[in-house]
Order: C-alpha cells, then structure tokens, then sequence
C-alpha cells in the first residue's frame, strides 16, 4: 500500500492546538459486499445449505475500544462492549447465532435503546412498525418503553433532554411522515416538530444540524450557528464508527474522518476510483483487521494504515471561528501556537470581501479592504499596513499549501473586534 507520511508538530498552548495534517492514503480493491462478507466475519459453526457461512462476532475494535458489532453500525450510536449489554441487546436469529441491531446511547443515568433492525426498509413501510424506545438502567435493567404512532429512527441525549425522531402516518398509504418528540423524564414527551426543523446529532462534543438545506452547529449546546464549508461540501449524512464519522468525497476522491463534524482529516485514494460521471456508492461497514482500518462500500474494500489515522483525529483539537453568525470550517483548521492563532487566509478574508493577493516568487500576501492594505511575507514577522511596519506576534506561515495568519492582528487591521470564548475554544469577529 503507498503511504506518505509527513507530520508538522505545533507547540501546544492554552486551550487548544492545531496541526498540520500528515497526508495519508487508502488503498482498494473491488468487491461485491452482497456475495463477500466483512474481514472479521468468523466461521458458522451450524452451517448448512441456505445458512450463512460465516457469522458476525460480537465485537469490534476502534483505536484501543471495543465495541458490539452491528450490521447497522454506520447509522447507529457505538455501544462499549460488555457481556451484559450483548446478551441483553442482541437477539438469536433463525440460524442460532446472535444478532445485535440497536441504537444505543449512554446519557449518564440510563441507556436509550432504539431497534434499528428495520433501518433500511423503505420510509413507506416505516409508518407500520411501531417498536418502542427502551431505557435500562446502568446494569440493563429494563426500567421503561416508550411506543410512538410510527417507527424511530433516531435518537439523540442532549442538554439533558430526550430527544426521538419517529416515522408515522401520512396522508397517503405510501407517506410516512416525521415526528420530533423531546422528554426531560422519559415519561412525559412533547411533539416539537413544528420548533425544530431538523434534530440535532451529537459528534463528539458538537451538535450538528443538516438538511438539504441546512447546515448548522452548536459547540456550546446552545447557541446554533451556520456551518460554511470552506470545501463547499457540508455533508448532509456521514458513517459512524466508533466515537467517530467519516464521509465520502468523490469529487476529490477522498474519505474526510471527523470526530466533531466540523473539521476533517482527508485521506486521499493512492489511485483512481475509475467511477463513472456522478457514480458513487456508500460505506457499510468500518472495522478493524490487524494494522488497517477497513472500510467496506458497496463498491470497495478499502485499507488506511489506523495508527497514522488515529494520530492525526486525535491531535485535531483546533479552536472554532464565528464571523457573521456562522462558524467557518476550514479545510486547513486554525493553529494555536504561544498563544497565537493561524487561520488560513482566503476563506475567512474572501467571507470579508477582503481581495487576497499571492505573490508566489517572494511569498508574499495582500490583504485590500475598504482603503486598508495589508503586505506580509511568510517566515516574517513583520507586516505593512498602508505602507507602514507593524508587527505581528507570529510571522505568516505555509501549512498544507495554506498561508496561515494571525487572526487577531489582521482582522484588528481591518477594523473587526476579536473575542475568545476559552471555556468553548471558540473565537468571534465582529
């Protein structure tokens, strides 16, 4: 497999860090995920004509955790592995082996249990199975159901709410119509449809909203704000494995790994994809075997060495930036490095309507907006403003081909007021 690897290491201060990203690779071969089972399947020992040959196991291994395996992992909350909660959870099916199909979230005081068995039928047929929320206590015990008009198909915990998003009855038989319901206690819900527009999902310590048309994030829990994608992506939908998500991006045929839904780190395809114009496919299942990380598509298996994956998820811990009631997710993310922070230029100035000027034989930017004018030089701390030196904590620097620049002094030049949430690792321009 060809892997390239080239880390730059940031000095760690304050809240936060940023780093540039290694550039790392997958490699792929095709396969017919229908007829060929993941690569941690384990032999069937009651196999027989008409029955599978081989069978899930009941766990599986992300960055140094065990978790119960579920042929709807890529849709569903990761659940930690333990005795109790597989054989409480999981069901023997018609073979004698058994299958786990639950959504499950942890939230402090009880476990939130969704069946996911009936994920992937059609949203007409959902408005016909109506099968409960569960919630067990810490030692799964079961402590309550709770049955709506329709099938769940979501659940999240935050702010110290309940939150279900369920299909029901349409005005046609085919329709199946969403819900939004929300408790504090478990017992009594609220149909909140008409306030939220989408239900939020949590992704690490962020909440995310998305739609077709909407693309919203909230890192305090409260206040949400639009999410502007430097890439022009915003993914509407994304695989979970782990703690973790991943998406695909054929137009650069890449899969982007996030642990907050906001910034990611690329890893590219060592070769083409041969897919046709607008062909694509989706990730079934993401796994470990031995040293790589498995990703199976209905198209390809692919293979991404983890240890070099996981070092670079891990170490992306950058702070947010707000500038006009979004939250600008760069592709590059922000570096903090003593107590300085580096964002790259174009996106944030461009959302400015600053003119941004690269002149590549002296490494030199310019920044025009409104009568000012800004000329700094990479590896150089000081700048010209209106043709006079100022200085800057840190000179201007080149990570991941982007011109990286300290944030307050340029944006303060430009007469924009600069704040720092530290508690959220969030910095505001207005």
């Amino acid at each position: 497999m060809k892997r390239i690897f080239i880390i730059t290491t940031m000095l760690i201060m304050m809240f936060s860090v940023g780093t540039a990203h290694a550039e790392l690779y997958f490699d792929y071969e095709a396969i017919n995920i229908y007829s060929e089972y993941p690569l941690i399947y384990i032999d069937n020992p009651n196999y027989q004509k008409n029955y599978d040959k081989k069978i899930p196991p009941a766990s599986y291994e992300v960055n140094g955790k065990t978790y119960i395996w579920s042929d709807k992992q890529t849709n569903t909350h990761a659940l930690l592995y333990s005795d109790t909660a597989y054989n409480t959870l999981s069901r023997e099916n018609y073979q004698g082996y058994r299958e786990y199909d639950c959504d499950v979230i942890w939230t402090g005081e009880y476990y939130m249990v969704r069946n996911a068995r009936y994920d992937k039928e059609s949203s007409g047929y959902w408005q016909y199975i109506k099968s409960p929320i569960q919630f067990y206590d810490s030692e799964f015990n079961l402590v309550r159901e709770q049955t709506f008009d329709g099938f769940p198909y979501k659940i999240e915990f935050y702010n110290n709410t309940y939150y279900c998003k369920y299909y029901g009855s349409g005005t046609q038989k085919s329709d199946a119509v969403a819900h939004i319901m929300a408790s504090t206690d478990t017992v009594n819900w609220v149909d909140i449809t008409d306030e939220e527009e989408l239900m939020a999902e949590k992704v690490g310590n962020v909440l995310r909203k998305a739609g077709n048309y909407t693309r919203k994030a909230s890192i305090d829990g409260d206040n949400f704000y639009d999410l502007s994608y430097e890439d022009g992506m915003g993914y509407v939908s994304a695989s979970r494995f782990g703690e973790w998500i991943c998406y695909m991006d054929f137009d650069n045929q890449q899969i982007l790994f996030s642990k907050d839904g906001i910034y990611t780190v690329p890893v590219k395809s060592a070769k083409d994809l041969n897919l046709r114009n607008g062909e694509s496919f989706s990730i079934e299942y993401i796994y470990e075997y031995g040293d790589e990380l498995i990703v199976d598509t209905t198209k390809y298996r692919i293979t991404i060495e983890k240890e070099s994956l996981y070092t670079e998820l891990e170490e992306l811990n950058s702070p947010y930036l707000v500038y006009n009631g979004s939250i600008l997710a760069f592709e590059t993310p922000p570096v903090i490095e003593n107590g300085t922070t580096l964002i790259p230029i174009r996106f944030l100035f461009g959302q400015m309507g600053a003119e941004v000027d690269w002149e590549q034989d002296t490494r030199t930017a310019t920044i025009s907006k409104d009568g000012t004018v800004i000329t700094f030089t990479i590896d150089n701390t000081t700048a010209m403003v209106n043709g006079e030196p100022a200085e800057m904590t840190l000179p201007a620097q080149l990570i991941n081909d982007k011109t990286m620049v300290p944030v307050r002094f340029l944006s303060e030049e430009l007469g924009y007021t600069v704040d720092w949430d530290g508690d959220n690792r969030i910095i505001t321009i207005e």
